[in-house]
């Protein structure tokens, strides 16, 4: 059987985060290997800053890399004992099961949700410090070049 649209958007997704924190990490070694210093404290700090936001961003990628298994293993626990749930309530002598096992799903999907939400606050913030150490590497390299080139500094 062929795979569903979402499994292919899964994988896709997958694929997606790992080639960002590679993305990340190759950044940021070539970045340090190839670091520019002036002597100007504001572009050897900007400089710094790229490489720390770089670090942090890759960092935060992997505590994110943690969760998703968490998250999935969770999901799956928690349909399993809905479609349990909806067999068992054709039958009136499972009531009181029937309602204790609510709660328990009704706990389980505050966990996901929770779960969730950790996982799309740390891509967030994956993503700002990853634009962040950007924007600090181009405006340190550029002061090195205005630096250099023109003896501004």
């Amino acid at each position: 059987m062929g795979k569903t649209n979402l499994e292919i958007a899964q994988e896709f997704q997958e694929k997606i985060e790992l080639y960002f924190v590679a993305l990340t990490f190759t950044i940021a070694g070539f970045a340090i290997q190839s670091g520019k210093f002036s002597g100007w404290p504001l572009g050897d700090s900007l400089e710094a800053l790229s490489w720390i936001s770089f670090f942090v961003s890759g960092i935060v990628a992997m505590s994110r890399f943690e969760y998703i298994p968490v998250a999935r293993r969770l999901y799956d626990k928690t349909e399993k004992r809905r479609i349990e749930l909806d067999n068992y309530e054709t039958n009136p002598d499972y009531v009181t099961s029937v309602n204790k096992g609510r709660k328990r799903l009704n706990s389980e999907v505050s966990k996901r949700v929770q779960i969730e939400k950790t996982l799309d606050r740390k891509y967030l913030w994956q993503k700002i410090f990853f634009i962040a150490g950007l924007i600090f590497l181009l405006c340190a390299r550029i002061l090195y070049q205005l630096k250099e080139t023109y003896k501004l500094f």
